[in-house]
């Protein structure tokens, strides 16, 4: 089930919002450049991390159906449509960078998700997904949008995005601060990032996964109908009764019996015994 827009557009007004955005958006903009140019398409509700980016060759925010939609930017051409998750309306190979956040937590089919966004990237096509960590306490708590929706685990990004055809380049994690509105605990999460990266821990709220699309490495999906067997089995050989046997054996020595020597019932007849 996904959030309300309403509700995520209110949290990340909040204080604690913005201060979750700032961290992720910075990590974001680690791994991809805003200053070179790439048409990119963020699927989810990814309009605060799209800020940096506006200015790119195209920049389109999809926002889910089910979640609903608000105008983005505020001024100036809207960038924002809605779409329905398992079939989105672009042609493939039109974006080279995705951005999937507050998406894959929600989706009901993750696979069929991830593979729809690996249609419409281009070749050699960049994907980052921003997902809740179950590990963290970021995912347990319902105070957030990371508290919404089923988090994932470091193996179970990978399986699900190595099935449709993606390459891991990069894996972070990223919001290591509980969710607090305090604001003394919200003064502490910029110095807690850049402690617990050092250190390398895993227990951050959210994970921060780059992958890289490989063309020739996305398996064919088969249906249900194609598994089942068009025909029955059958048996690969025919066992028959010792009468039954007695009996053909019988009437091939008589045909063999009564037909002349250089007759073709004859040869016919040798042939079969």
């Amino acid at each position: 089930m996904h959030p309300d827009i309403l509700e995520l557009a209110r949290f990340y007004k909040s204080p604690l919002g913005r201060m979750t955005r700032d961290i992720l958006r910075s990590q974001v903009q680690a791994h991809w450049d805003p200053n070179l140019p790439r048409s990119m398409l963020g699927l989810g509700y990814a309009p605060p991390f799209l800020w940096p980016y506006l200015g790119s060759e195209r920049v389109v925010a999809a926002m889910p159906a089910a979640q609903g939609v608000l105008r983005w930017p505020h001024q100036g051409p809207s960038a924002t449509c809605l779409v329905h998750d398992h079939a989105l309306p672009f042609p493939k190979a039109s974006f080279e960078r995705i951005l999937l956040v507050h998406a894959l937590e929600h989706a009901q089919d993750p696979e069929a998700l991830v593979g729809q966004a690996w249609d419409v990237l281009t070749g050699q096509g960049e994907l980052i997904i921003l997902v809740p960590n179950r590990l963290s306490v970021w995912a347990r708590r319902d105070m957030t949008p990371f508290g919404q929706g089923r988090p994932y685990s470091h193996g179970q990004l990978e399986a699900i995005t190595g099935k449709v055809g993606f390459a891991v380049s990069a894996h972070d994690y990223v919001l290591f601060m509980p969710p607090l509105r305090a604001r003394w605990a919200l003064g502490l999460m910029q110095p807690m990032e850049k402690l617990s990266r050092r250190l390398g821990t895993h227990f951050g709220g959210v994970h921060l996964i780059k992958l890289r699309k490989q063309v020739f490495a996305r398996p064919k999906r088969v249906s249900q109908k194609e598994m089942q067997p068009k025909t029955a089995a059958q048996p690969a050989f025919r066992y028959e009764s010792t009468k039954s046997l007695l009996h053909s054996s019988n009437r091939s020595a008589s045909l063999s019996t009564m037909a002349p020597p250089n007759s073709p019932t004859s040869v016919m007849v040798t042939a079969d015994l």
